[in-house]
């Protein structure tokens, strides 16, 4: 995770940004409907199950897909 992270950003600052990562951002009311799919072994399926926790906690359309492989 931390080689897709190191060449995704370019200061690590970034990551608090909602722009890179929407999880942390304070509101997400208004951003646009989102299909989730995580699978059994993905490394981001706490943060991908979350994220869709935060987005029907914030009234946006979201349908969550817990692949098992």
């Amino acid at each position: 995770m931390d080689w897709f992270r190191d060449n995704y950003l370019s200061d690590p600052a970034q990551a608090a940004d909602p722009r890179v990562s929407p999880l942390p951002a304070a509101d997400l009311a208004g951003v646009p409907p989102g299909c989730i799919a995580v699978s059994g072994f993905d490394p981001l399926r706490d943060e991908g199950e979350a994220y869709a926790d935060r987005l029907r906690a914030a009234g946006v359309p979201v349908a969550p897909r817990r692949h098992p492989i």
